[in-house]
């Protein structure tokens, strides 16, 4: 912890004290500045007096006339507190009201002499907003930010050549467990083999054709994306009850086909969905409520950190604290580090863009066509052993290298999709920046 202790004595100065307390807890933030009035009742305050002195990287002494005249035992708070800053070589300030005369080494215990030798401030009535601005200004070189500590998540390594053989796996499982009755028996495989590659063409084709609408979308999308997340739901339930009804006839459907443990795997399904669910609204109400919030190239993410700032930085006018300042240009350098991200994935050759795990399908597809090869290998040596005919061969090698080329294109394709989609998110926070940047800067 950081911030100021302000010592003082009780008396017909405390209206002066409290005004003082005021202006810091505007300059620093209420968490910043300790008064010991403020405690909360059935606080230990010998304890707390003690713990706050030593967290505090300032301890201002607040000195009226008559102060140093009359020292108590050893039990005096207010030299206490003295004693235990100087003694822990914390800054002590001397803060001398109206008229008050300067401290001298004679006047004062032994513990806290050293104060006598520190350089005090004066706050006057006549020219209070102008001493306390000096004061200030003073401990701001002194009083360290207490900006929280940014956990930055180090990015997972992707391994897309894993990834892929793991939708190859299960897809060439799955054409195993088939039997049929042809002659020769190995020709089922490539037939496989076909018909995945047909399917893949379509589903390369139809990814492509809703890429072309993105750029119609992005509008749509930016303005539910700046929405908290209840109310983007509330804006996008279509989508979520289509999905809803989807599931719901499918897993009925595959319930009453027969046999009860069906009905329990659908009951299961059920409940997953209902936890994954309910685990997604709490975790984006959470977001919606966090601050300062969390800022990562995720649209949605950057887009809610930078409304959360817009909403801060107006309900904070016209003055605003210095802690609220700093978590202020902490979310705004937040966001200008994100736009750099962004521009930099923009420029990303397919190689690095693979690895660092921005694509959505390009590793489906791969595994998808790895699937198709695995087919045709599978048939391969039946082949050898039957001496199969040149076409054959042939037919298998082309449906590989067609399904290879056919993955390749929806990874091209996805690169060229995904860096315009990028460029319109660096469009939209260097748009964020325009507008946000006179609003956090001015003062």
């Amino acid at each position: 912890m950081s911030g100021v202790f302000v010592n003082y004595r009780n008396g017909p100065h405390s209206v002066s004290v409290g005004a003082l307390a005021d202006r810091l807890v505007r300059h620093f933030g209420r968490d910043l500045v300790f008064v010991a009035h403020r405690m909360s009742p059935g606080t230990r305050y010998p304890d707390e007096l003690r713990a706050q002195v030593e967290a505090r990287d300032v301890l201002i002494a607040v000195i009226h006339d008559g102060w140093d005249e009359d020292w108590r035992d050893d039990k005096d708070w207010v030299r206490y507190e003295i004693a235990t800053a100087l003694a822990k070589s914390k800054h002590v300030v001397p803060v001398l009201l109206e008229n008050t005369a300067r401290l001298t080494r004679e006047r004062l215990p032994g513990d806290i002499a050293e104060l006598a030798l520190r350089q005090s401030v004066r706050l006057r009535a006549a020219h209070w907003p102008e001493d306390v601005e000096n004061l200030l200004s003073q401990l701001d070189l002194m009083v360290q930010p207490a900006a929280a500590e940014r956990v930055v998540p180090r990015p997972k390594r992707q391994w897309p050549a894993l990834r892929a053989l793991g939708w190859a796996f299960p897809l060439s499982m799955l054409a195993l467990t088939k039997y049929h009755d042809t002659d020769p028996w190995w020709l089922i495989y490539p037939f496989l083999a076909l018909m995945s590659l047909t399917a893949m063409i379509v589903a390369v084709l139809a990814t492509s054709a809703v890429r072309l609408l993105n750029p119609r979308f992005h509008a749509v999308e930016q303005r539910l994306g700046n929405m908290p997340y209840r109310r983007y739901a509330q804006r996008s339930w279509i989508l979520g009850a289509v999905i809803l009804i989807s599931v719901a006839v499918s897993l009925i459907d595959f319930a009453t086909a027969g046999g009860h443990w069906r009905i329990w795997v659908a009951l299961v399904v059920l409940l997953a969905l209902a936890y994954q669910w309910h685990w997604l609204w709490l975790k984006h109400s959470e977001e919606d409520n966090a601050w300062p919030p969390p800022v990562s190239p995720d649209p949605l993410m950057f887009r809610r950190a930078a409304v959360r700032l817009h909403e801060r930085l107006t309900e904070w006018k016209p003055q605003r604290s210095r802690s609220q300042q700093q978590q202020a240009v902490g979310v705004y350098l937040d966001l200008a580090e994100t736009r750099l991200a962004l521009c930099a994935r923009a420029e990303l050759g397919w190689r690095p863009w693979l690895t660092a795990g921005h694509h959505r399908f390009a590793v489906f597809f791969l595994g998808w066509a790895t699937s198709a090869v695995a087919l045709d290998l599978i048939a391969l040596p039946a082949m050898l052993r039957d001496r199969a005919s040149t076409g054959a061969y042939l037919v298998c090698a082309t449906i590989s290298l067609l399904a290879l080329g056919v993955a390749a294109l929806a990874i091209w394709l996805e690169l060229r999709a995904d860096r315009a989609q990028t460029r319109r998110h660096v469009a939209e926070l260097t748009g964020w920046q325009a507008e946000l940047g006179p609003l956090v800067f001015e003062r």
